[in-house]
């Protein structure tokens, strides 16, 4: 019985370790913020037809506004106070692109933002009632 001792911490040991490894691997499927805001600027290529001299512009503003959103969403602090520094945060982003959009961009982008926030606002509707 004492001979399998060292077998069985070994055992324990490797059983442990690949527990570890399958945790950590579950929580680095999450999305980067740089992930984050490329999907982002992405998407708003589509949407918006950037031009590639924005393109870089844009993501590095995205990128901002997403390392502020998980620094709130990752602070300490009541649900009111971390949605009013989104919120402020979603405004600097606003004024950022504002610079590096077209006229006609930047309405766009608006436009999308408000159906965005509706359609947002209809899923929690829903969700509170079912």
């Amino acid at each position: 019985m004492a001979e399998n001792l060292p077998v069985m911490k070994i055992m324990r040991f490797t059983l442990l370790s690949l527990l570890i490894l399958s945790v950590q691997s579950v929580y680095a499927q999450e999305k980067s913020n740089e992930e984050r805001a490329k999907t982002l600027t992405e998407k708003m290529k589509g949407n918006l037809s950037l031009q590639d001299e924005q393109y870089g512009k844009v993501y590095t503003i995205n990128l901002a506004f997403v390392n502020k959103a998980t620094q709130v969403r990752n602070s300490g602090g009541g649900r009111l106070g971390k949605a009013r520094k989104l919120k402020d945060a979603d405004g600097e982003r606003d004024k950022m692109l504002k610079g590096v959009l077209t006229g006609e961009q930047y309405k766009k982008y608006k436009e999308q933002k408000a159906e965005n926030r509706k359609e947002m606002k209809k899923r929690l509707e829903e969700r509170k009632e079912g």
